[in-house]
Parts: structure tokens; sequence; C-alpha cells
């Protein structure tokens, strides 16, 4: 009886054993820009000591300048910065238990190339609902930034090019949030329903539209979040806010004379005037950019500051009612009852000779 207690007892201390210790980190996979960065956060379950991971980039041969580099590295978190230039071959980050150096976890790094060119940000559904997306100028190095459910919609860069403002309805309703350029550290900037931010051009501020006041009105707020001030306060609705290169002045789209006509107002919301004031429908004001500009071939002359506001005539003016100036123009598409214009950082667009060009000066 002695020995068959002996033996139960055995059974039951081996039935304790503890689970093995086991790694994760999140997110598992990323996909960056070159010089961008990504931060990991590690967990290590089953481990009674907590003494966390360590760090290191795999998979990669060279130093920082080849393989990029971590910082901020604690026993949980690191942050990853790829290098320049694209590595030979992706790479990883891994992991590994302080408590039981055999286990690991590697997170799967891939670096794409910024085209020296620039890059287009846009909207698509390819994958089934409205995402962001980022290309190079030609068309190539496609890369998705937003991968959420719901649908994401308007990127507007910042000015320096390393942050991305956007409307998403992920939290289950329209707000903005703002994004690194390869698409991490998305952060909530609004909480009470606002579309079509717009980057001021010291990046400081970002107006945007918003009902909640009870129909829409143009804020701005500082590019944090914080500080939301209704700039219009008018009873009719007004929208597509455009800041003035300088970033004194907005140009915006209202409804508040009876019928869709573009206003400027100071950054303030101060100094209201009417630019265009005729019957028809006009909107998507978009500002020259203070830049050296093409009028022909190779001939350049300097735009002035505050210049120009390009803007659409409806379709029952036909053009004939908009404001014609004796001043550089610019090329704009036939009406649309949606105003979306495109704006080009150059201030380069290509001239159609089948629309008409129409200009307002301040």
């Amino acid at each position: 009886m002695g020995a068959g207690l002996v033996l139960f007892a055995a059974c039951g201390l081996d039935s304790l054993a503890p689970p093995p210790i086991s790694v994760s980190v999140v997110p598992p996979t990323a996909s960056l820009l070159t010089s961008a960065s990504q931060d990991f956060m590690a967990t290590v379950a089953n481990d009674p000591s907590n003494s966390g991971v360590t760090w290191s980039i795999t998979e990669c041969t060279g130093g920082s300048g080849v393989c990029g580099s971590l910082s901020n590295v604690t026993s949980t978190t690191a942050t990853y910065t790829a290098p320049a230039t694209v590595p030979p071959s992706g790479l990883g980050i891994t992991a590994t238990a302080v408590a039981d150096n055999t286990k690991s976890f590697t997170a799967s790094v891939t670096i794409t190339a910024i085209s020296a060119s620039g890059q287009i940000a846009f909207i698509s559904d390819r994958d089934g609902n409205l995402d962001i997306y980022l290309m190079n100028a030609d068309g190539s190095g496609v890369m998705q930034l937003t991968n959420d459910p719901s649908n994401d919609t308007y990127p507007d860069w910042s000015p320096d090019g390393t942050r991305i403002a956007f409307t998403s309805f992920r939290d289950g309703n329209w707000e903005i949030y703002v994004m690194n350029a390869d698409g991490s550290h998305a952060t909530r900037l609004t909480d009470n329903g606002a579309q079509w931010p717009a980057w001021s051009p010291d990046g400081t501020r970002i107006a945007f539209n918003t009902v909640r006041d009870g129909n829409w009105e143009i804020y701005v707020m500082n590019a944090d979040g914080s500080d939301p001030r209704n700039l219009t306060n008018s009873p009719d609705e007004d929208g597509s806010p455009a800041w003035s290169p300088d970033g004194t002045k907005i140009a915006f789209n209202s409804h508040r004379d009876g019928n869709e006509e573009i206003y400027v107002m100071n950054a303030d919301g101060s100094g209201l005037g009417n630019l265009t004031n005729n019957p028809a429908a006009d909107g998507g004001a978009a500002w020259r950019p203070q830049a050296v500009s093409l009028t022909g071939p190779n001939r350049l002359h300097e735009v002035p500051r505050r210049q120009l506001v390009c803007f659409l005539c409806g379709a029952a003016a036909g053009g004939r009612h908009c404001k014609h100036e004796p001043a550089p123009r610019l090329s704009i598409a036939e009406p649309s009852r949606r105003f979306e214009p495109t704006r080009s950082r150059d201030g380069v667009i290509p001239a159609d000779p089948k629309r008409s060009t129409t200009t307002a000066t301040l």
C-alpha cells in the first residue's frame, strides 16, 4: 500500500509541471517605407519571473546603414527604424525570452523604397472596402496603408510628408485620424464627427468639416487634435476648406447665399468674403502653391503669394459668369456637382484646350 501511495504522489507531481514559455510579437508582420519606423511589443507567456525579452534584428547582414536600427528598447517593447535604402532581402525583428533563450518570435519586416519623384496617396476598394494606399508617381510600388474592415477616405499629406491625415468610420462614426506615411501609428484626433482634413502649410493645424453644431461647419484644430474651434458659425452649409500657401487664409464652399459659392476668410474665421457671387454652383477651391511654375516650353515665372484660387463653374453658368482676371491661368475640369479638387504640389496643371480656364484673385 505504501508503494502504491508513493507512485500516486509521483504521478501527481508530474502532472503539475508548468507549461512551456512562449513568445509573441505584435505586429507579427510590418511593411515599411525606407527610413520609417515601427513599434513592436512582445508578450512572454508562462514566465513567472516576468523577465521579458531581448530584442535583435535578424535575417540581415550588415550594420544599421544596411539593416536599420532598434531604439527605445525595453523588456517588452522596441522601435525599429528602417534604413535609408532597401536591404538586399527581408529581415526580422526577433524577441527572445530572457527566462529561456530557446524561446523566441520573429516579426517579418518588408521595406519599400520611396520614389525620388514623390508618392501619391489614394483610396481604393480593391480589397472589398475603402482603404488608403500609396504608390510612386509612376504608379509603381503600390502599398496598402490602412487595413480596416470599415472605410478610410480623404487622405491629406502633412507639409513635411511624414504623416497623413484621413477620415475613417472604424469607430462607428466618421472621424479624423492621422498616421505615419508608412501607415503606422494611426491616431484618432476627433470624437464628435468630422471629415475632410486639410493641413495648414506650417503643419501645426488641421482644418476640417463637422456637423457637431447641427450643420456643416469648418473647424480648425491643432495637429494633435486639441483646441477645436468653429471658424464659420453659419446656419447654412460650409465645406471643403483649402489653406492659402502662406497659411493666413482659408478658401471654402458655402451655401449661405442660396447656392454654392466660393468664400475666403482669414485663418481665424474673420474677414469673410464671397469670391464668386454668381447664379451658378461654384466650389472646389484650390490655391496655387508658392512655387516656380511652367507657363510654356522651358519658360518659368514666379507665382506671387495668394495670387490665385481656381474653381469649378456650375453647369448653368457654362463658364460665362466666372471672373476672368489678367493673371496666369490654371486649367480646370468641366462642371461637376461633386467638388473634389486634386492639388498639384508644384503648381503645374496640364492644359486642356477643350476646357475653359478660370481664375480669381484676391
